[in-house]
């Protein structure tokens, strides 16, 4: 849905007026359009498309083409003030870092992409524990860049990047995506030089090592990362076409507070 979802707004900038919808009143379909706040873009009309049902107004929806620190920051902060799960204190700062990184790896300061189309998507939605039963803080996060294996493959070429080749074949095409996917995740290590940039991915995958029942997906370039806490090591699979873009699914069971 959110990679549907970005592919709609990204045409709807670049053809305006030139996309319309029609949706059965009061349907899902006409609610989460307008829910999402692209319903106006396509002509569907206010009286018919108010978001009442809960299916759809418990998702929280941002988007940008700018840092998206202070939109997270503002995000979970609404959720601690209406919770009675407990949520990490770190948990702001990990998943800052690792949107941060993702946009990095997006979107390089000489890519060719137009500045205002550099977007990113996410998705969000919090379910409130109760009693023995936990909750879960469920979030997507997508944009179109280049992906994470491209930016890799030029970090490789320009020797920043080691992969641990000893007695395996050199990969190539999927298998080196494979490769410098599991290498983002599973390694710590700056792309941009900074000290503290470039844990983001691997704190997302230790935030769900420490739970029991967390999962974390990351899609990029023709490869797949799938963790969770039952598993030893990530597992990378690839796919037959190339992914436009990333998309990162991040799942955390949550807990009373005591």
């Amino acid at each position: 849905m959110l990679v549907l979802l970005g592919a709609l707004e990204l045409i709807l900038e670049i053809f305006p007026g030139k996309v319309s919808a029609r949706c059965p009143p009061k349907s899902l379909s006409a609610q989460l359009l307008r829910h999402f706040g692209i319903a106006d873009k396509l002509g569907v009309s206010p009286q018919s498309s108010q978001p009442t049902a809960r299916s759809v107004v418990e998702w929280r929806y941002l988007t940008g083409t700018q840092a998206i620190g202070e939109d997270v920051r503002e995000l979970l902060h609404s959720y601690r003030q209406n919770t009675s799960a407990e949520i990490p204190p770190d948990l702001f700062s990990v998943l800052t870092e690792g949107l941060i990184n993702v946009r990095h790896h997006a979107y390089p300061a000489d890519s060719e992409i137009p500045p205002d189309l550099r977007r990113w998507w996410l998705f969000s939605r919090y379910v409130e524990p109760e009693g023995q039963t936990a909750g879960n803080l469920y979030i997507a996060i997508y944009d179109m860049g280049v992906g994470i294996p491209t930016t890799m493959k030029e970090r490789l070429e320009r020797g920043e990047v080691i992969l641990n080749l000893i007695e395996q074949v050199i990969p190539t095409g999927k298998a080196l995506d494979k490769a410098l996917l599991l290498q983002a995740v599973e390694h710590r290590r700056s792309g941009t030089g900074l000290p503290h940039r470039g844990n983001g991915l691997p704190e997302m995958r230790e935030f769900v090592a420490s739970t029991s029942a967390g999962r974390l997906y990351i899609v990029s370039g023709s490869a797949q990362y799938s963790y969770g806490p039952s598993s030893q090591e990530g597992m990378v699979t690839a796919y037959s076409r190339s992914f436009p873009g990333t998309l990162i699914l991040w799942s955390l069971p949550l807990k009373l507070k005591e």
